[in-house]
């Protein structure tokens, strides 16, 4: 499908779920948006999802003026619309998130591949500041200074499966700061194997995610696997450039692996294992696919200023 009108499809989609009385009920909180109101829990929602990253007074004012010119929204008070949102449960935008995901894959043929082999995936995490309240207090858990005890703040993890190759955020999660990045990673490799795009996928991590269940479980879902590793590990010590090794797998599998050294510019050497077996893929090879990475960077970056 031609990629406008794939997008004009996902946003009916999202159209009908919020024109759905029951699709809304499923994500109200109780006694919430029960008494009939001007400002609607489909109005929030809207605003909440298409409302560009400016102050609230300036989004709202333009948010009241495009979405219902005929009818005027009220003015109101961030207190006020803070209260409105947290009338809906946050899964609401997961499932719309999930759905348009789901939508895209399903009607998306022709996927840019590397090597015309590969469609190319990063894994990526990082720690960010949430509101201070006490709802994120009770989520998150509190952080504070030692020498300023009473000042109290609230981080937590994010964590996404990027699609380097067509630049879609395929999943995503929120969770506690403490959450290992391991274990979202595993949540991610589910959800990219429900899709059913993990055949001739490779998964790009970066240092810190290597284990061998970690791989072995990239492995067993059918999905290659490009992660570096840290210059401490035993993999690091074999001779060559261009190793073949095996991981053994927690249940005793061995899984075939390439131990892969390269050089950076800077004259550095960093450490790759992969289950990547091409032989025609050479070293240097490997080293710029590793960089593909780079681009779940910039996608972070991305989303920060929007």
């Amino acid at each position: 499908m031609d990629r406008k009108l794939l997008c004009q499809s996902m946003l009916i989609s999202v159209k009908k779920c919020l024109e759905s009385e029951d699709f809304l009920n499923e994500f109200r909180e109780p006694n919430r948006f029960v008494r009939r109101r001007i400002l609607s829990m489909k109005d929030v929602i809207n605003f909440l999802i298409f409302h560009p990253k400016k102050t609230l007074d300036t989004s709202w004012e333009a948010f009241r003026k495009k979405y219902k010119p005929q009818k005027m929204l009220p003015i109101i008070s961030k207190q006020a619309l803070s209260k409105a949102r947290a009338g809906i449960k946050p899964e609401l935008f997961r499932e719309l998130f999930d759905l348009t995901v789901t939508k895209y894959y399903a009607h998306t043929r022709g996927r840019k591949k590397w090597m015309e082999r590969y469609h190319l995936f990063a894994i990526d995490g990082s720690d960010f500041e949430v509101p201070s309240s006490k709802g994120n207090f009770e989520e998150f858990g509190k952080n504070s200074d030692k020498k300023r005890p009473g000042l109290l703040w609230s981080m937590a993890k994010s964590s996404v499966l990027y699609d380097i190759s067509g630049d879609i955020i395929v999943d995503a999660i929120i969770d506690k700061q403490r959450s290992h990045e391991r274990d979202l990673a595993m949540r991610h490799l589910a959800r990219l194997s429900d899709l059913g795009i993990q055949s001739d996928g490779v998964v790009i991590f970066d240092r810190g995610y290597y284990s061998a269940d970690m791989f072995a479980e990239c492995h067993n879902t059918g999905s290659k696997s490009l992660m570096r590793l840290r210059k401490c590990m035993k993999f690091c010590q074999l001779p060559g450039d261009d190793v073949f090794s095996n991981v053994i797998a927690p249940d005793g599998t061995k899984i075939p692996c390439r131990i892969l050294k390269a050089t950076l510019p800077t004259g550095e050497t960093e450490y790759l294992i992969t289950d990547i077996m091409d032989e025609d893929i050479t070293c240097d090879m490997f080293r710029d696919l590793y960089f593909e990475r780079w681009k779940v960077e910039s996608k972070y970056l991305e989303l920060s200023k929007k």
